[in-house]
Protein backbone atom coordinates (compact mmCIF):
# COMPACT_ATOMS: atom_id res chain seq x y z
CA UNK A 1 0.00 0.00 0.00
CA UNK A 2 2.43 2.52 0.59
CA UNK A 3 4.69 1.42 -2.38
CA UNK A 4 1.60 2.25 -4.24
CA UNK A 5 1.05 5.48 -2.82
CA UNK A 6 4.28 6.98 -2.94
CA UNK A 7 4.39 5.49 -6.98
CA UNK A 8 1.19 6.84 -8.03
CA UNK A 9 1.96 10.47 -5.99
CA UNK A 10 5.05 10.25 -7.86
CA UNK A 11 3.98 9.61 -11.48
CA UNK A 12 0.89 12.36 -11.01
CA UNK A 13 2.95 14.75 -8.76
CA UNK A 14 2.18 17.42 -11.75
CA UNK A 15 -2.11 16.95 -11.28
CA UNK A 16 -1.66 17.74 -7.59
CA UNK A 17 0.76 20.91 -8.53
CA UNK A 18 -1.71 23.43 -7.35
CA UNK A 19 -2.94 21.93 -4.30
CA UNK A 20 0.48 21.40 -3.50
CA UNK A 21 0.79 25.53 -4.01
CA UNK A 22 -2.16 26.05 -1.55
CA UNK A 23 -0.83 23.57 0.77
CA UNK A 24 2.50 25.56 1.20
CA UNK A 25 0.94 29.06 1.02
CA UNK A 26 -1.23 27.79 3.94
CA UNK A 27 1.31 26.32 5.73
CA UNK A 28 3.18 29.88 5.53
CA UNK A 29 0.32 31.12 7.30
CA UNK A 30 0.01 28.44 10.19
CA UNK A 31 3.92 28.62 10.81
CA UNK A 32 3.53 32.65 10.75
CA UNK A 33 1.08 32.43 13.33
CA UNK A 34 2.93 30.15 15.50
CA UNK A 35 6.31 32.09 15.26
CA UNK A 36 4.59 35.52 16.09
CA UNK A 37 2.71 33.70 18.68
CA UNK A 38 5.27 32.37 20.55
CA UNK A 39 7.52 35.64 20.31
CA UNK A 40 4.52 37.64 22.40
CA UNK A 41 4.60 35.06 24.67
CA UNK A 42 8.24 35.25 25.37
CA UNK A 43 7.77 38.88 25.48
CA UNK A 44 5.44 38.73 28.22
CA UNK A 45 7.27 35.85 30.02
CA UNK A 46 10.24 38.57 29.79
CA UNK A 47 8.96 41.80 30.72
CA UNK A 48 5.52 40.45 32.87
CA UNK A 49 3.31 42.21 31.17
CA UNK A 50 -0.20 40.71 31.70
CA UNK A 51 -1.79 43.21 30.14
CA UNK A 52 -1.47 41.42 26.70
CA UNK A 53 -3.12 37.81 25.69
CA UNK A 54 -1.68 35.43 22.90
CA UNK A 55 -3.70 32.73 22.82
CA UNK A 56 -7.28 34.17 22.00
CA UNK A 57 -5.39 35.34 18.46
CA UNK A 58 -3.67 32.88 17.45
CA UNK A 59 -6.58 30.62 17.71
CA UNK A 60 -8.64 33.04 15.60
CA UNK A 61 -6.28 33.24 13.26
CA UNK A 62 -5.31 29.63 12.91
CA UNK A 63 -9.10 28.51 12.64
CA UNK A 64 -9.81 31.23 10.12
CA UNK A 65 -6.67 29.62 7.86
CA UNK A 66 -7.88 26.33 8.41
CA UNK A 67 -10.92 26.85 7.64
CA UNK A 68 -10.04 28.67 4.40
CA UNK A 69 -7.58 26.10 3.28
CA UNK A 70 -9.80 23.52 3.99
CA UNK A 71 -12.77 25.05 1.62
CA UNK A 72 -10.01 25.46 -1.02
CA UNK A 73 -8.32 22.07 -0.98
CA UNK A 74 -11.77 20.66 -1.19
CA UNK A 75 -12.59 22.43 -4.69
CA UNK A 76 -8.37 21.39 -5.58
CA UNK A 77 -8.76 17.23 -4.88
CA UNK A 78 -12.22 17.49 -5.95
CA UNK A 79 -10.60 18.43 -9.20
CA UNK A 80 -7.69 15.99 -9.34
CA UNK A 81 -9.83 13.06 -8.52
CA UNK A 82 -12.50 14.00 -11.82
CA UNK A 83 -9.17 14.14 -13.52
CA UNK A 84 -8.26 10.23 -12.15
CA UNK A 85 -11.85 8.74 -12.28
CA UNK A 86 -10.42 6.19 -15.14
CA UNK A 87 -7.37 5.51 -12.90
CA UNK A 88 -9.65 4.88 -9.51
CA UNK A 89 -12.13 2.93 -11.43
CA UNK A 90 -9.19 0.84 -12.90
CA UNK A 91 -7.81 -0.20 -9.10
CA UNK A 92 -11.24 -0.46 -8.15
CA UNK A 93 -11.70 -3.13 -11.14
CA UNK A 94 -8.58 -4.82 -10.58
CA UNK A 95 -9.96 -5.95 -6.74
CA UNK A 96 -8.41 -2.52 -4.44
CA UNK A 97 -11.11 -2.12 -1.93
CA UNK A 98 -13.30 1.11 -1.38
CA UNK A 99 -11.46 1.64 2.04
CA UNK A 100 -8.08 0.75 0.45
CA UNK A 101 -8.70 3.41 -2.67
CA UNK A 102 -9.42 6.65 -0.31
CA UNK A 103 -6.68 5.37 2.12
CA UNK A 104 -4.65 6.08 -0.87
CA UNK A 105 -5.93 9.14 -1.79
CA UNK A 106 -6.32 11.00 2.01
CA UNK A 107 -2.11 9.45 2.14
CA UNK A 108 -0.93 11.28 -1.08
CA UNK A 109 -3.26 14.32 0.84
CA UNK A 110 -0.95 13.56 4.48
CA UNK A 111 2.36 13.53 2.53
CA UNK A 112 1.45 16.73 0.33
CA UNK A 113 0.34 18.54 3.28
CA UNK A 114 3.60 17.89 5.20
CA UNK A 115 5.54 18.48 3.00
CA UNK A 116 3.86 21.76 2.10
CA UNK A 117 4.17 22.96 5.80
CA UNK A 118 8.14 22.06 5.58
CA UNK A 119 8.37 23.84 2.48
CA UNK A 120 6.74 27.20 4.45
CA UNK A 121 8.73 27.36 7.16
CA UNK A 122 10.92 30.00 5.65
CA UNK A 123 8.09 31.35 3.58
CA UNK A 124 5.90 31.57 7.36
CA UNK A 125 9.25 32.89 9.47
CA UNK A 126 9.13 35.75 6.72
CA UNK A 127 5.33 36.08 6.95
CA UNK A 128 5.96 36.53 10.90
CA UNK A 129 8.24 39.45 10.27
CA UNK A 130 5.28 41.25 8.47
CA UNK A 131 2.32 40.13 11.00
CA UNK A 132 4.53 41.32 14.37
CA UNK A 133 4.53 44.75 13.58
CA UNK A 134 1.37 45.19 12.53
CA UNK A 135 0.13 43.91 16.19
CA UNK A 136 2.36 45.70 17.73
CA UNK A 137 0.80 48.80 16.16
CA UNK A 138 -2.38 47.65 16.80
CA UNK A 139 -1.28 47.19 20.30
CA UNK A 140 -2.43 43.55 20.46
CA UNK A 141 1.63 42.86 20.88
CA UNK A 142 4.21 44.07 23.18
CA UNK A 143 6.23 46.44 21.20
CA UNK A 144 9.64 43.71 21.90
CA UNK A 145 8.08 41.23 20.35
CA UNK A 146 10.44 39.28 18.09
CA UNK A 147 9.08 36.34 15.77
CA UNK A 148 10.87 33.46 17.25
CA UNK A 149 11.10 29.62 15.56
CA UNK A 150 11.33 27.16 18.48
CA UNK A 151 11.02 23.31 17.01
CA UNK A 152 7.70 22.70 18.53
CA UNK A 153 5.97 25.39 16.62
CA UNK A 154 7.61 23.52 12.97
CA UNK A 155 6.45 20.36 14.51
CA UNK A 156 2.64 21.68 15.10
CA UNK A 157 2.92 23.69 11.88
CA UNK A 158 3.87 20.32 9.72
CA UNK A 159 1.40 18.48 11.46
CA UNK A 160 -1.59 21.35 11.39
CA UNK A 161 -1.09 21.43 7.56
CA UNK A 162 -1.13 18.01 6.96
CA UNK A 163 -4.71 17.87 8.87
CA UNK A 164 -5.98 20.54 6.68
CA UNK A 165 -5.05 18.77 3.81
CA UNK A 166 -6.27 15.61 4.43
CA UNK A 167 -9.89 17.07 5.90
CA UNK A 168 -9.95 19.23 2.41
CA UNK A 169 -9.70 16.18 0.71
CA UNK A 170 -11.91 13.82 2.73
CA UNK A 171 -15.11 14.03 1.02
CA UNK A 172 -13.92 13.84 -2.62
CA UNK A 173 -11.90 11.13 -1.70
CA UNK A 174 -15.17 9.45 0.16
CA UNK A 175 -17.05 10.17 -3.12
CA UNK A 176 -14.65 8.25 -5.25
CA UNK A 177 -14.53 5.24 -2.79
CA UNK A 178 -18.27 5.27 -2.98
CA UNK A 179 -18.71 5.53 -6.80
CA UNK A 180 -19.64 2.23 -8.75
CA UNK A 181 -16.56 0.99 -10.81
CA UNK A 182 -18.57 1.20 -14.39
CA UNK A 183 -18.82 4.75 -13.61
CA UNK A 184 -15.46 5.42 -12.43
CA UNK A 185 -14.18 3.62 -15.88
CA UNK A 186 -16.23 5.64 -18.42
CA UNK A 187 -14.59 8.70 -16.59
CA UNK A 188 -18.51 10.20 -14.85
CA UNK A 189 -17.95 12.33 -12.22
CA UNK A 190 -18.10 9.91 -9.33
CA UNK A 191 -21.46 11.67 -7.58
CA UNK A 192 -21.98 10.49 -3.91
CA UNK A 193 -25.87 8.99 -3.18
CA UNK A 194 -28.92 10.53 -2.63
CA UNK A 195 -29.14 10.06 1.16
CA UNK A 196 -26.17 11.27 1.55
CA UNK A 197 -26.83 14.33 -1.03
CA UNK A 198 -30.06 15.07 1.01
CA UNK A 199 -28.00 15.00 4.62
CA UNK A 200 -25.62 17.99 3.24
CA UNK A 201 -28.65 20.40 1.33
CA UNK A 202 -30.44 19.76 4.77
CA UNK A 203 -27.39 20.80 6.83
CA UNK A 204 -26.79 23.65 5.14
CA UNK A 205 -30.42 24.56 5.20
CA UNK A 206 -30.62 24.15 9.06
CA UNK A 207 -27.03 26.19 9.37
CA UNK A 208 -29.12 28.86 6.71
CA UNK A 209 -31.84 28.75 9.01
CA UNK A 210 -30.00 29.34 12.48
CA UNK A 211 -28.30 32.39 10.68
CA UNK A 212 -31.73 33.64 9.26
CA UNK A 213 -33.14 33.43 12.90
CA UNK A 214 -29.87 35.06 14.53
CA UNK A 215 -30.18 37.85 11.85
CA UNK A 216 -33.99 38.23 13.02
CA UNK A 217 -33.31 38.15 16.50
CA UNK A 218 -30.90 40.68 15.85
CA UNK A 219 -32.78 42.97 14.08
CA UNK A 220 -35.75 42.77 16.57
CA UNK A 221 -32.95 43.75 19.17
CA UNK A 222 -31.88 46.90 17.14
CA UNK A 223 -35.25 48.20 16.34
CA UNK A 224 -36.28 48.00 20.34
CA UNK A 225 -33.10 49.02 21.38
CA UNK A 226 -31.46 52.51 21.90
CA UNK A 227 -29.43 53.65 19.27
CA UNK A 228 -25.22 53.95 19.90
CA UNK A 229 -25.77 51.86 22.79
CA UNK A 230 -23.64 48.90 23.52
CA UNK A 231 -26.56 46.36 23.17
CA UNK A 232 -27.52 47.45 19.96
CA UNK A 233 -23.76 47.65 18.98
CA UNK A 234 -23.16 44.28 20.02
CA UNK A 235 -26.08 42.80 17.71
CA UNK A 236 -25.46 44.93 14.89
CA UNK A 237 -22.01 43.50 14.14
CA UNK A 238 -22.68 39.52 14.47
CA UNK A 239 -25.86 40.28 12.66
CA UNK A 240 -23.79 41.69 9.77
CA UNK A 241 -21.25 39.18 10.04
CA UNK A 242 -24.55 36.40 10.02
CA UNK A 243 -25.75 38.22 6.98
CA UNK A 244 -22.64 37.59 5.14
CA UNK A 245 -22.23 34.12 6.19
CA UNK A 246 -25.52 33.45 4.45
CA UNK A 247 -24.43 34.86 1.41
CA UNK A 248 -21.38 32.92 1.32
CA UNK A 249 -23.69 29.63 1.76
CA UNK A 250 -25.49 30.46 -0.75
CA UNK A 251 -23.40 31.09 -3.58
CA UNK A 252 -23.13 27.20 -4.23
CA UNK A 253 -26.55 27.96 -5.99
CA UNK A 254 -26.50 31.92 -6.63
CA UNK A 255 -23.34 31.60 -8.90
CA UNK A 256 -24.40 29.33 -11.15
CA UNK A 257 -27.51 31.02 -11.97
CA UNK A 258 -25.90 34.75 -12.23
CA UNK A 259 -23.22 33.50 -14.88
CA UNK A 260 -25.95 31.54 -16.86
CA UNK A 261 -27.89 34.71 -16.55
CA UNK A 262 -24.86 36.16 -17.58
CA UNK A 263 -24.22 34.03 -20.64
CA UNK A 264 -27.96 34.74 -21.83
CA UNK A 265 -27.92 38.71 -21.69
CA UNK A 266 -24.76 38.46 -24.37
CA UNK A 267 -26.03 39.05 -27.84
CA UNK A 268 -24.49 36.59 -30.21
CA UNK A 269 -23.07 38.74 -32.28
CA UNK A 270 -19.99 39.57 -30.69
CA UNK A 271 -17.99 36.56 -31.40
CA UNK A 272 -15.36 36.60 -27.83
CA UNK A 273 -18.28 37.71 -25.48
CA UNK A 274 -20.53 35.19 -27.05
CA UNK A 275 -17.64 32.36 -25.96
CA UNK A 276 -17.06 33.80 -22.78
CA UNK A 277 -20.17 34.11 -21.73
CA UNK A 278 -21.16 30.72 -22.85
CA UNK A 279 -18.10 28.85 -21.48
CA UNK A 280 -18.81 30.53 -17.80
CA UNK A 281 -22.08 28.94 -17.91
CA UNK A 282 -20.96 25.05 -19.31
CA UNK A 283 -18.17 25.12 -16.37
CA UNK A 284 -20.71 27.29 -13.82
CA UNK A 285 -21.04 24.37 -11.52
CA UNK A 286 -17.20 25.30 -10.51
CA UNK A 287 -17.53 29.11 -10.87
CA UNK A 288 -18.56 28.94 -7.37
CA UNK A 289 -15.13 27.95 -6.25
CA UNK A 290 -13.57 30.44 -8.35
CA UNK A 291 -15.90 33.28 -7.06
CA UNK A 292 -16.31 32.42 -2.78
CA UNK A 293 -12.54 33.93 -2.18
CA UNK A 294 -13.14 37.07 -3.47
CA UNK A 295 -16.68 37.68 -2.48
CA UNK A 296 -15.49 36.86 0.83
CA UNK A 297 -12.53 39.08 0.87
CA UNK A 298 -14.93 41.72 -0.31
CA UNK A 299 -17.43 40.80 2.03
CA UNK A 300 -15.43 40.65 5.30
CA UNK A 301 -14.35 44.57 3.89
CA UNK A 302 -18.00 45.72 3.71
CA UNK A 303 -18.99 44.73 6.99
CA UNK A 304 -16.13 45.55 9.25
CA UNK A 305 -15.45 48.71 7.36
CA UNK A 306 -19.34 49.76 7.58
CA UNK A 307 -18.72 49.37 11.42
CA UNK A 308 -16.27 51.76 11.05
CA UNK A 309 -17.59 54.42 9.37
CA UNK A 310 -20.26 54.47 11.98
CA UNK A 311 -18.17 54.24 14.78
CA UNK A 312 -18.70 50.67 15.40
CA UNK A 313 -15.64 49.15 15.31
CA UNK A 314 -12.16 50.55 15.37
CA UNK A 315 -10.91 48.41 12.56
CA UNK A 316 -8.10 49.88 10.40
CA UNK A 317 -6.36 48.35 7.47
CA UNK A 318 -3.15 46.86 9.33
CA UNK A 319 -5.38 45.66 12.05
CA UNK A 320 -7.80 43.53 9.33
CA UNK A 321 -4.36 42.43 7.29
CA UNK A 322 -2.94 41.26 10.59
CA UNK A 323 -6.14 39.23 11.76
CA UNK A 324 -7.20 38.41 8.20
CA UNK A 325 -4.90 38.60 5.77
CA UNK A 326 -3.00 34.86 5.91
CA UNK A 327 -6.84 33.75 5.64
CA UNK A 328 -7.71 35.82 2.54
CA UNK A 329 -3.91 34.85 1.25
CA UNK A 330 -4.96 31.12 1.13
CA UNK A 331 -8.54 32.11 -0.27
CA UNK A 332 -7.24 34.51 -2.77
CA UNK A 333 -4.32 31.60 -4.01
CA UNK A 334 -6.64 28.99 -3.89
CA UNK A 335 -9.16 30.69 -6.10
CA UNK A 336 -5.67 31.33 -8.45
CA UNK A 337 -5.43 27.76 -8.41
CA UNK A 338 -8.74 26.51 -9.16
CA UNK A 339 -8.59 28.86 -12.26
CA UNK A 340 -5.32 27.51 -13.03
CA UNK A 341 -6.48 23.72 -12.73
CA UNK A 342 -8.94 24.63 -15.65
CA UNK A 343 -6.18 25.69 -18.17
CA UNK A 344 -6.37 22.04 -19.97
CA UNK A 345 -9.88 22.77 -20.62
CA UNK A 346 -9.46 26.79 -21.66
CA UNK A 347 -6.26 26.17 -24.07
CA UNK A 348 -8.25 22.85 -25.95
CA UNK A 349 -11.53 25.54 -26.43
CA UNK A 350 -9.47 28.15 -27.70
CA UNK A 351 -7.36 25.49 -30.10
CA UNK A 352 -10.81 24.50 -31.13
CA UNK A 353 -11.74 28.04 -31.77
CA UNK A 354 -8.58 29.02 -33.74
CA UNK A 355 -9.03 25.34 -35.87
CA UNK A 356 -12.48 26.93 -36.77
CA UNK A 357 -11.01 30.25 -38.18
CA UNK A 358 -11.09 32.30 -35.11
CA UNK A 359 -8.13 35.45 -34.50
CA UNK A 360 -5.83 35.06 -32.00
CA UNK A 361 -7.51 38.63 -30.75
CA UNK A 362 -10.63 36.96 -30.32
CA UNK A 363 -9.39 34.57 -28.23
CA UNK A 364 -7.39 36.16 -26.12
CA UNK A 365 -10.41 38.82 -25.57
CA UNK A 366 -12.72 35.57 -24.97
CA UNK A 367 -10.54 34.87 -22.11
CA UNK A 368 -10.44 37.89 -20.32
CA UNK A 369 -14.25 38.62 -20.78
CA UNK A 370 -14.43 35.33 -19.14
CA UNK A 371 -12.56 36.18 -16.04
CA UNK A 372 -14.74 39.88 -16.40
CA UNK A 373 -17.44 37.86 -15.76
CA UNK A 374 -16.19 35.78 -12.71
CA UNK A 375 -15.01 39.03 -11.08
CA UNK A 376 -18.55 40.84 -11.67
CA UNK A 377 -20.78 37.85 -9.86
CA UNK A 378 -18.23 38.17 -7.28
CA UNK A 379 -18.15 42.20 -6.93
CA UNK A 380 -21.95 41.72 -7.16
CA UNK A 381 -22.19 39.21 -4.05
CA UNK A 382 -19.68 41.17 -2.40
CA UNK A 383 -21.65 44.73 -3.16
CA UNK A 384 -24.87 42.64 -1.40
CA UNK A 385 -22.97 42.02 1.52
CA UNK A 386 -22.19 45.46 1.98
CA UNK A 387 -25.71 47.06 1.42
CA UNK A 388 -26.46 44.48 4.16
CA UNK A 389 -24.27 45.45 6.54
CA UNK A 390 -24.50 48.90 6.18
CA UNK A 391 -28.52 49.06 6.40
CA UNK A 392 -28.27 46.86 10.00
CA UNK A 393 -25.45 49.10 11.02
CA UNK A 394 -26.81 52.47 9.81
CA UNK A 395 -30.23 50.84 11.94
CA UNK A 396 -28.23 50.67 14.69
CA UNK A 397 -27.31 54.25 14.46
CA UNK A 398 -30.49 55.75 13.71
CA UNK A 399 -29.72 57.03 10.33
CA UNK A 400 -32.36 56.30 7.54
CA UNK A 401 -30.84 53.84 4.60
CA UNK A 402 -31.21 56.81 2.43
CA UNK A 403 -28.40 58.26 4.27
CA UNK A 404 -26.42 55.52 5.47
CA UNK A 405 -25.81 53.78 1.94
CA UNK A 406 -23.37 56.92 0.68
CA UNK A 407 -21.26 56.18 3.58
CA UNK A 408 -20.69 52.52 3.02
CA UNK A 409 -17.00 51.71 2.72
CA UNK A 410 -17.30 52.44 -1.45
CA UNK A 411 -13.41 53.07 -1.82
CA UNK A 412 -11.86 50.03 0.05
CA UNK A 413 -14.57 47.99 -1.87
CA UNK A 414 -13.48 49.36 -4.93
CA UNK A 415 -10.01 48.38 -4.43
CA UNK A 416 -10.97 44.83 -3.51
CA UNK A 417 -12.90 44.64 -6.54
CA UNK A 418 -9.72 46.30 -8.50
CA UNK A 419 -7.33 43.62 -7.40
CA UNK A 420 -9.69 41.27 -7.62
CA UNK A 421 -10.88 42.26 -11.49
CA UNK A 422 -7.26 42.04 -12.20
CA UNK A 423 -6.14 39.13 -10.46
CA UNK A 424 -8.58 36.73 -12.26
CA UNK A 425 -8.67 38.08 -16.07
CA UNK A 426 -4.53 37.69 -15.29
CA UNK A 427 -4.99 34.21 -13.73
CA UNK A 428 -7.51 33.13 -16.82
CA UNK A 429 -5.32 34.15 -19.38
CA UNK A 430 -1.59 33.08 -17.93
CA UNK A 431 -3.20 29.79 -17.48
CA UNK A 432 -4.31 29.25 -21.10
CA UNK A 433 -0.93 30.80 -22.35
CA UNK A 434 1.30 28.73 -20.38
CA UNK A 435 2.88 26.13 -22.74
CA UNK A 436 0.23 26.78 -25.74
CA UNK A 437 3.21 28.23 -27.71
CA UNK A 438 4.84 24.86 -27.45
CA UNK A 439 2.52 22.87 -28.30
CA UNK A 440 0.86 22.10 -31.70
CA UNK A 441 -3.17 22.80 -32.45
CA UNK A 442 -3.91 19.32 -33.11
CA UNK A 443 -1.44 18.14 -29.67
CA UNK A 444 -4.02 20.16 -27.63
CA UNK A 445 -7.02 19.58 -29.09
CA UNK A 446 -6.53 15.52 -28.23
CA UNK A 447 -4.42 16.54 -24.92
CA UNK A 448 -5.84 15.50 -21.68
CA UNK A 449 -6.54 17.16 -18.22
Amino acid sequence: MIRLLITDLRHHAGMWLWTFVVAVVAGACVFGQFAAGQGMETAIARYADESYSTTPLTVFCLITVGVSAISVLSSTASRVVEMRTRDFGLWRALGMRPGAVRATLLGELAILGGIAGLVGVPLGYGLAHVLVPMLISERVAPPQTVPELPPAALCWAVLFTAAVAVLGGWWSAARCARARESLLLRGESAGGSRVGSLWRVLGRLLLLAGLCAGIVAAYMAIRDGVAGSDEVISAAMPAALAFMCVVLLLVRWCVPLLERLAARLIPRSWVAAFVAGRTCAVESSRSSATVLPFALAMGLVGVLYSGRNFGMSGVTAQGFLAMFGPALLVAWTGGVAIIAMSAGQRRRDGALLAAAGARHGTILVAEVLEGVIHSLVAALLGVAITVGAVYLVGLASAVPFSEALPRAPWEAIGIVVTASFVTVCLAVVASSRVGARATTLGQMLRAQE
